[in-house]
């Protein structure tokens, strides 16, 4: 999940700033149907705070397979050392069925569509920005009602396998989409979040290769407008589902408290990662490995526009220093010397 800084830019006269630059889409041509669902976010109001991720850490996305790096960037973030970091590898075995969260579901209510929202290239993913303060869950592990903010995602490389934050049974996936909530109950705004143990809760859908995703090529179809850092479209009636970016069972899942998965780790998120998976296509997967990690307009010198870095690898390896209490909401059979049992709670 991409957290990072929660301080706001700030111009020289202390207003803020979005650093940012918006695409003019009248320098586009209009080639289909959905173009006219999709606007420029230049006169919209991006949100004062931005979860997002250091340049610094960005530039070392292969660190997810270098330790020494990983060692030296935890170094300067004391919370990436606590034992409730995330993401972690969810073994299946050592997840305990909880059955009050079977009594008391999780309830996700996304009741309309996506109107009023926005979308981005952060410079490490796209991210969708949501207005409407009617999209919330609560009930499962949570404690109140916690309000969806944004939704993004992370993937891997050309191969396609490896791109999920968490892993299940030590088994990767294509990638892992993120819906990012603050807890209205406890926090007086998402500025403040971070600084709670429980400020955010996020769901984690981990998604596969597979058939095209009707809900998602919405989203899709919108990147070819926010190819460089800093460029964002506003979708104009778009009417996009959220409850069919997740899978259709949202009662089976795993949850944890644990933390951010980018700077500065905070210790403040209740994860709840789907059992379910959903699938994408390989051409879904390409637009968003197409993204790039460079701003059009400020290249380093000497730096040819085809010699920008593309987003790919914006995963965190998990931790396995993480000593966290495991819940799942349903039971899961497993052998044990030739036998069937369920993993029972105790209290």
């Amino acid at each position: 999940m991409f957290e990072d800084s929660w301080s706001p830019t700030k111009n020289q006269d202390g207003s803020s700033h979005k650093n940012s630059t918006s695409v003019t889409l009248a320098s586009y041509h209009q080639s289909s149907s959905e173009d006219s669902a999709i606007q420029s976010a230049s006169d919209s109001e991006s949100p004062q705070y931005e979860l997002h991720l250091s340049k610094d850490f960005a530039n070392r996305m292969n660190m997810a397979h270098n330790p020494r790096e990983e060692a030296i960037h935890a170094a300067h973030n004391p919370s990436a050392g606590s034992v409730r970091q995330s993401p972690i590898d969810i073994h299946k075995a050592n997840a305990v069925f909880d059955p009050q969260l079977e009594q008391n579901p999780l309830r996700i209510s996304y009741p309309t569509k996506l109107k009023n929202c926005w979308m981005e290239n952060t410079g490490h993913t796209w991210k969708l920005n949501v207005g409407d303060s009617n999209l919330s869950i609560s009930g499962g592990p949570l404690f109140g009602r916690c309000q969806l903010a944004q939704i993004h995602a992370h993937w891997g490389g050309a191969d396609s396998k490896h791109g999920s934050e968490h892993l299940v049974n030590s088994k990767s996936y294509a990638g892992e989409i993120h819906f990012v909530h603050w807890n209205t109950s406890k926090c007086e705004s998402i500025d403040v979040a971070p600084l709670h143990p429980d400020g955010l809760a996020v769901i984690g859908v981990c998604f596969k290769i597979g058939r095209a995703h009707p809900e998602l090529e919405k989203l899709t179809n919108a990147m070819k407008y926010i190819q460089y850092s800093g460029q964002q479209v506003r979708l104009n009636d778009s009417k996009i589902d959220m409850r069919q970016l997740l899978p259709h069972d949202t009662s089976r899942y795993w949850t944890y408290e644990g933390s951010l998965t980018t700077p500065p780790y905070n210790d403040c998120v209740t994860w709840i990662v789907m059992k379910n998976k959903i699938e994408i296509s390989q051409q879904q997967l390409d637009a968003m490995a197409s993204l790039y990690q460079d701003s059009q307009d400020k290249l380093p010198t000497g730096m040819s526009m085809d010699q920008c870095q593309k987003i790919l690898n914006n995963y965190r390896p998990v931790q396995h220093q993480s000593r966290v209490t495991l819940r799942a909401s349903f039971q899961l059979p497993q052998r044990h010397e030739g036998k069937t049992h369920q993993v029972k709670f105790t209290s």
